[in-house]
């Protein structure tokens, strides 16, 4: 069987308890159930994350970061 890279991180988000990935600097994250979904995700700068509510009055539902909630 062979696992593409996507499949990997995913596997491993998994294991370890994330929720995801986020990039700081380009403030934006992912859910696993819907991983990398530019396709071009930063290797150097895409970290593990947890899930958290956004403010109210975003424009968004979640963000994604380093600490758990």
């Amino acid at each position: 069987m062979n696992l593409s890279i996507e499949d990997m991180v995913k596997d491993h988000l998994e294991s370890h308890g994330y929720d995801g990935l986020f990039n700081a600097d380009l403030e934006c994250g992912c859910l696993l159930e819907d991983l990398m979904p530019c396709g071009e995700p930063e290797l150097q700068e895409c970290c593990a994350g947890y899930k958290h509510p956004a403010d109210p009055d975003a424009d968004y539902d979640f963000i994604i970061g380093p600490e758990k909630p």
